[in-house]
């Protein structure tokens, strides 16, 4: 009996130290990501994971690690706003659209476009911005994005802070040239 009591201590210790090791990891990864981007890091707790948020270029970003309760996975979620752009609506992949390059396939087969204005739209994604659209989408299968933000889920608390100053800067990139014009 007291050996089962021991083991199970002990594995209950192992468990506990190994969560808490891969949470300063993924602090880590984290703070060093807002350093290296400027912006502010914010340790998660119980329940929230930790976020990064701030402005690029007068562009405000926002990375949260947030539980998906439909599956019992974390996400890792990267949001990008601007201004609106004046038409509303909402692009993301078009199912069973794959990957390839953006000369090979056109805008409206690889997104799903909802939208009450489908013309204003064409007119105000120039080809430039559907070209960067493309690139994004190759990029990150995830990608959303409406009148006022894009965004980017992946599954699981990203860990790599090269990874997220990455997908920070690509989207600010792009919602940079959307705001250009």
């Amino acid at each position: 009996m007291l050996v089962a009591v021991m083991f199970l201590v002990i594995v209950t210790a192992a468990i506990f130290g190994g969560i808490l090791l891969y949470s300063r990891h993924i602090n880590s990864a984290w703070i060093s990501a807002a350093d290296d981007l400027g912006l502010r890091y914010k340790g998660g707790g119980l329940i929230s994971g930790p976020k990064i948020h701030g402005v690029i270029e007068t562009v405000p970003v926002e990375v949260t690690a947030v539980p998906d309760m439909s599956n019992g996975f974390t996400l890792t979620q990267v949001t990008v706003t601007y201004p609106s752009l004046g038409t509303e609506f909402h692009l993301e992949k078009a199912s069973g659209a794959g990957r390839s390059s953006s000369d090979e396939i056109e805008f409206h087969d690889r997104f799903s476009v909802v939208t009450d204005a489908p013309d204003d739209l064409d007119a105000l994604l120039s080809p430039p911005h559907r070209t960067a659209l493309l690139e994004l989408l190759d990029s990150y299968p995830s990608l959303v994005m409406t009148d006022t933000s894009l965004s980017v889920v992946t599954t699981g608390t990203v860990a790599n802070p090269e990874q997220i100053v990455t997908m920070v800067r690509d989207l600010v990139a792009v919602a940079r040239a959307l705001g250009d014009d």
